[in-house]
């Protein structure tokens, strides 16, 4: 489990940071989360409220690893 967090700037929605809050001890998953975030950035709908504003949100992202020949 990878909880990650970042600040959004609503009015453009850039991402202003984007961090690991808790790593899952191991680096490439850690990467894959934060990689996760900025693909899913451009899909968002910021809601109206939230618009103009900064904001930061902590997300969790569990993977589930299984060994290459299960499954």
């Amino acid at each position: 489990r990878v909880t990650t967090r970042f600040s959004h700037l609503a009015t453009s929605g850039a991402i202003v940071s984007l961090s690991v809050k808790t790593s899952a001890g191991y680096a490439s998953l850690d990467q894959e989360a934060l990689a996760m975030l900025r693909k899913a950035k451009s899909a968002a709908t910021i809601p109206q409220a939230l618009r103009g504003r900064v904001f930061a949100l902590e997300v969790p992202v569990i993977f589930s690893l299984q060994d290459a020949g299960s499954g």
